[in-house]
């Protein structure tokens, strides 16, 4: 293994047998040889073939080890050591105005609604009640994660909802929040 300016270069088996054969050479003499086949060859090369893992391994942590390369679950941990931190996903969050009964108080989750344009489903994230006019405006957000977007055109049909509340409809001003993917490795 070679580790330089320009990176580390691995050994090839033949190279390590190499290697050995001229450490031995100057043990044994300079006619001895590895044998293909042979008791000392078998134990090279099971030696050398450990030698090359642990060669790969070294490699593995030179470059997890590298705010340039690393990936995954090591540029987390690497990352977190100076304080940067991966974004994590977020659901898609908008406002929209509920009907139906007079002074009706709902629980977070007590309503589920459903995008006609794409079926993406909404719950409410908070508890609400409506005023003297059976109308709350009410924050919904995505069940799942990622950018979701959600348009002024789009129309909803209640999936579950409390007994009282009649229909849902668009908001005067959309007030919307799209979510997004956990940040990845490139981000």
């Amino acid at each position: 293994m070679i580790i330089d300016n320009n990176g580390l270069e691995l050994d090839s088996l033949a190279n390590i047998l190499d290697n050995y054969e001229e450490e031995l050479k100057s043990k044994y003499g300079k006619d001895f040889f590895i044998h293909p086949e042979g008791v000392i060859d078998n134990i090279a090369t099971v030696s050398g073939i450990l030698n090359m893992h642990l060669q790969e391994q070294i490699a593995k942590l030179a470059k997890e080890f590298d705010p340039e390369t690393t990936s995954d679950v090591w540029q987390d941990a690497l990352y977190e050591r100076i304080g940067v931190t991966r974004l994590v996903s977020q659901k898609s969050t908008f406002v929209l105005k509920v009907q139906g009964a007079a002074n009706l108080t709902c629980s977070a989750g007590s309503m589920t609604i459903r995008s006609q344009t794409d079926n993406n489903e909404f719950e409410n994230i908070s508890e609400f009640t409506t005023g003297e006019d059976g109308v709350a405006l009410v924050d919904f957000q995505c069940v799942i994660d990622g950018a979701i977007e959600v348009k002024s055109t789009d129309e909803f049909l209640i999936v579950t909802a409390p007994d009282g509340i009649t229909s849902v409809s668009q908001a005067d001003d959309l007030q919307f929040s799209i979510g997004r993917e956990r940040e990845s490795d490139n981000d």
